[in-house]
């Protein structure tokens, strides 16, 4: 499996400044909340709006101005994502995955605020998308950061690895022939 990890530090657009959405590394943030437009920003570290003894935060951290809701598409097939999730505690955080238009699995988050894990794993089926939705995003933030996508190979590459392999052994079999 091949991996990548988006950890916002370098980006496409400015740092805290509200943007529609922006792609970088085959993956694409959009904003569908926000104040007073949808929108995603990028906070650059020492960001002090997260609260629960995150403030300031050493890193820069992907969220919106308003509520957060926020969508993550996929170019390539994606098997297993997972991300540090900024959740505020002032209502439900949710997390969806999705395989297309099917959703796939859910994380609903409603406690103290907190810095965690969100991820999920599904061989069976590529993950195209999730979507982050909280609420009370105007005052007191939530967002992601270091966003791991995980890429297992399909199986036309391993049938072209097979076949370049057992090329590979006649052609040497023949030569100590």
């Amino acid at each position: 499996a091949t991996s990548y990890t988006e950890t916002f530090e370098t980006v496409p657009v400015p740092k805290d400044t509200a943007v529609a959405g922006f792609t970088q590394a085959g993956i694409t943030y959009t904003g569908f909340a926000g104040s007073p437009t949808p929108n995603v920003f990028v906070t650059s570290p020492g960001y002090t709006n997260y609260g629960a003894g995150l403030n300031p935060t050493t890193t820069s951290i992907l969220a919106a101005n308003g509520d957060e809701d926020i969508l993550v598409s996929f170019a390539g097939a994606v098997h297993a994502v997972g991300f540090d999730a900024y959740y505020n505690g002032l209502g439900p955080g949710t997390v969806d995955f999705f395989g297309g238009a099917t959703l796939l699995g859910s994380i609903t988050y409603n406690g103290p605020a907190v810095l965690g894990l969100a991820g999920y794993v599904d061989a069976g089926s590529s993950i195209t998308s999730l979507r982050w939705t909280t609420t009370m995003g105007g005052q007191l933030n939530t967002g992601i950061d270091n966003v791991t996508v995980a890429a297992v190979p399909e199986p036309e590459t391993y049938a072209m690895l097979l076949a370049g392999l057992g090329l590979l052994g006649f052609v040497v079999r023949r030569r100590s022939a």
